[in-house]
């Protein structure tokens, strides 16, 4: 082979190297100004551990349901309406209530002759200036035990808004406890509200 060919040869494989280097270099350079550190994009986005309340879904509430109560049948009480005051003690879900917040419980008699005691309750409960349950004529109800002397109220609907349309409510006078519960197709989205109740009237 023809030493031309060979000088050539070599000529162009040092051409090559020599940018290589030169190209490591600026590189280097460059990088080296640079006070951020190159992004490095994993792909997919950053998570986001931000604040906000995931979607539980309908029939779904914060925390487990409260064991039912037996709810004897009594005879139609001659007060037909009683007013409660509880205090909050547990708080879980996006509603505007905090522990420490009273609730205000209505609670109305309804005759009822499809249910086995001849009546039920109506109720509203208010929390902190909000309506949780019983917002509006037909919802509220379930069914209840009522009792004139001494004053006491027990009663519960189970279901949360995604199977019967509104929330859950638990009462019990005589144990002292209200539970409230929603899923997040309710009204103020999924929430748990326990609270102590102070005063019957």
């Amino acid at each position: 082979m023809s030493p031309m060919i060979w000088i050539a040869a070599g000529c162009g494989l040092l051409s090559i190297f020599g940018c290589c280097i030169a190209s490591g270099v600026a590189f280097y350079a460059y990088g080296a100004q640079s006070e951020e550190p190159m992004p490095f994009d994993m792909g997919g986005g950053q998570p986001d551990f931000g604040g906000g309340t995931p979607n539980l879904g309908g029939g779904i509430a914060p925390g487990p349901a409260p064991s039912p109560l037996v709810i004897p049948m009594t005879p139609m009480p001659s007060i037909r309406t009683r007013s409660i005051v509880a205090s909050v003690q547990s708080v879980a879900g996006t509603v505007p209530v905090t522990p420490g917040s009273l609730c205000y419980v209505i609670v109305e008699v309804k005759p009822e002759a499809q249910v086995p005691a001849g009546f039920w309750c109506k109720s509203t409960v208010t929390c902190n200036g909000t309506v949780l349950f019983g917002e509006t004529e037909t919802n509220g109800f379930f069914p209840c035990a009522a009792y004139d002397s001494p004053a006491a109220v027990l009663g519960e609907d189970a279901e949360t808004t995604g199977s019967d349309g509104d929330a859950s409510i638990q009462l019990d006078t005589n144990r002292r406890t209200l539970i409230l519960r929603d899923d997040a197709t309710g009204l103020r989205g999924a929430f748990r509200i326990e609270a102590q109740i102070t005063e019957v009237h």
